[in-house]
Parts: C-alpha cells; structure tokens; sequence
C-alpha cells in the first residue's frame, strides 16, 4: 500500500505544482497586459529603450511578417518582444533582470529566445537595407563633397576602425580571442561616413586578430581594390596608422614637420577620420550591451550577430536624426603602430597621398 500511497502523493504534488505554474504564467501575461509602454512620457520612453515611439512602431512593422506569433494564452506578443530586445540592448544587463522589469514580466528563458528571435530577425531582414556600401557615383560623390566641406580633404567617402566587444572566454579556441588589451573579445571593424551613418561592419573576427588582417580579408578591401586595378583613383578611406598606406586607404604621414603640408594634412586627416571614433563610442553608448563592463554571456557568433543588430538600429536613429543625449563611451585606446602592406600598392599609396597633400594641403 505504501508505493501506491506514495505514487499518489507524488502525482498530486505533481498536478498542483503545474496548476500553480500555469496560473503564475497567467498572471505574469496579465501583468504584460496591464503595462503599456507606449503610454508612458516620450523622453522616458526614449531613455528606457533608445528609439523613439515612432521608430519602435515602425520598427514592429518591418520584423512582425517575419515573427512567429504562437496562439496560447500565455504567448508573448511581438510588441513586447521587440520592446524587451531593445532593453537589452540599452542596459546589456542579465535576461532574468530585464524579463522581470514592471512593463515585461518574462521569464529568463522566454527572455533569451525572445533575444535570440528578434535578434536573428534584424540582421536577417534588415541588414541590407540600412546598412550598405556606397557603389554608385551619386553615392559616392555625396559622402566626398560632406568629407571636402568639413575637413577639406576631397576624394574620402568615409572612416575604418576596429573596436573590441567584451565576450566571455569561448570554450572552443578561447585564446584566438584574448586581445592585445589582456582581456576576451571580438574584434569588430566599422566603416562610416561623415555623418556617423555605418556602412559596412565585420564581426566575425576573434579579439586576438590585428586590424590590418580583418581589412585586408574584408569584403570593402576587395570592393575597393577592383575598382582601384580597373581605374578608380579618386575614392579612399581614412584609416590610422594601425592599417597599410594603400591607394584606396590613407594613413598618417609619421614623423612630420611643424607646419608643414604633411602636417596640415594629418591634422585634417586626425580631425575626418575621428568620426569613425564618434560612431563607435555613439553606437556603445545608445546600446550598452556593447560596452567592456558588460561582457556578454553569449557565444562569439552570436555576439557578432548583436553587434550587427544594434548596428542597424543605431543607423535608424541617426537616419531619424534621434540625438544621443549622453556623453560618448571611447573604450579603445590611441594605437601608434606603422604596418607594411605590398610592396606595390605601398608605393601606389604613397604616390596618392603625396598627390592628396599637394592639393589640398600645399598652400
């Protein structure tokens, strides 16, 4: 009688601790339910989730044909869904911290598949559309004439730069992503224009690879190079002295004479390619998940695909002109190295600087 007695207790034990999660479930929606972000003052909506209303509504336009919506009660809608994403990604805090926020009430794990859906959606449905590389000439004469305008440097349609994201040490390969700086990253490089808009970013790559290395293996290296081998000499960017000097990416002169043509042109040179420095520290600061003291508990893949997502939404508040009220985050260090590139193009490199500083800067 006792296993029976005992298979019994344990069934109604068993009945009672799923009732009393179904209803913790309910209230938990019900809650969801009563809360409305949207209703809360603009500023504050801004603050908590880094977009305005207006964007996050459209934002929810764009992602809900391609979000799956389950029927049961319980089911968190896509609103929330997206709005906890954002969250996220303005405070990089830990899931269960954001899940259980006043205007969310989600557990840890709806929180991470939540991360995990809309995450995987940006990047897959919006990459394309507000992140791109100018081809065209009406494009590319654009971003030059702002770049001649401010700095007075011509022919420049924009700035690369590398920035490391903080990740947990990989269990696979952990010491590829041990960084110069002693800790575990993905090294990412950014390319953006004089506006701080991203054209291109590239995060695939480990903490413990240079920045030269991600650029020369990088699709924008090879775009430029073609156009370079068939013709094209009047369209470069602007990089620091961690990158090769080639005809397509200027670098610093080192060792300069005061007041010199040379060093006319690395002061303008210092003073253009800073924006790509502002754009990194703008996107970090809007969405702190990014930020070293934050070191993401994701697998480096993932992160990457992060990084891309907070990319494209950092792209739609500068295209909506949201401003940032808060001072920029620079967490990377000024490098002073000098990197031999090919011989030939090394050359052809420095014939075009010298051909940029005799133009504008000669005077």
């Amino acid at each position: 009688m006792l296993p029976i007695v005992y298979h019994a207790l344990r069934d109604i034990m068993a009945r009672e601790r799923e009732n009393a999660n179904r209803q913790f479930r309910i209230h938990r929606r019900q809650l969801r339910d009563a809360s409305d972000p949207f209703n809360m003052p603009e500023e504050r909506f801004k603050e908590l989730f880094r977009l305005s209303r207006e964007l996050v509504f459209h934002l929810i336009h764009l992602l809900r044909p391609h979000l799956h919506q389950p029927k049961h009660s319980t089911a968190i809608s896509v609103e929330h869904k997206i709005l906890a994403t954002l969250r996220f990604y303005a405070t990089g805090s830990y899931q269960r911290c954001v899940g259980q926020e006043f205007c969310f009430s989600v557990s840890q794990t709806s929180m991470h598949r939540t991360v995990y859906e809309i995450t995987l959606c940006l990047e897959n449905h919006l990459s394309d559309i507000y992140i791109y590389f100018p081809t065209t000439e009406q494009e590319k004469l654009q971003k030059k004439v702002t770049f001649l305008n401010r700095w007075g440097i011509g022919g420049v349609i924009g700035a690369v730069d590398c920035t490391h994201i903080a990740i947990l040490c990989p269990q696979d390969e952990g010491h590829n992503y041990m960084n110069r700086k002693g800790y575990y990253s993905k090294n990412v490089q950014i390319i953006c224009d004089a506006d701080l808009k991203i054209m291109s970013i590239n995060a695939r790559h480990a903490g413990g690879t240079h920045d030269a290395f991600i650029w020369s293996h990088s699709g924008v290296h090879q775009l430029l190079k073609q156009n370079y081998l068939r013709g094209e000499r009047n369209t470069w960017l602007l990089g620091d002295s961690g990158y090769p000097l080639q005809p397509y990416l200027l670098t610093p002169v080192p060792d300069v004479q005061p007041n010199s043509p040379e060093e006319r042109f690395n002061r303008a040179h210092s003073s253009a390619r800073n924006c790509v420095e502002r754009c990194i520290g703008t996107l970090k600061t809007r969405f702190r998940c990014l930020l070293k003291e934050r070191s993401a508990r994701y697998n480096p893949q993932f992160m990457g695909t992060i990084v891309s997502a907070c990319s494209i939404l950092h792209n739609m508040c500068m295209n909506a002109g949201l401003p940032l009220n808060e001072g920029f985050v620079n967490e990377d260090e000024h490098r002073n190295e000098n990197v031999d590139g090919n011989n030939d193009l090394l050359n052809e490199g420095r014939n075009t600087r010298n051909g940029v500083i005799n133009l504008y800067f000669n005077n």
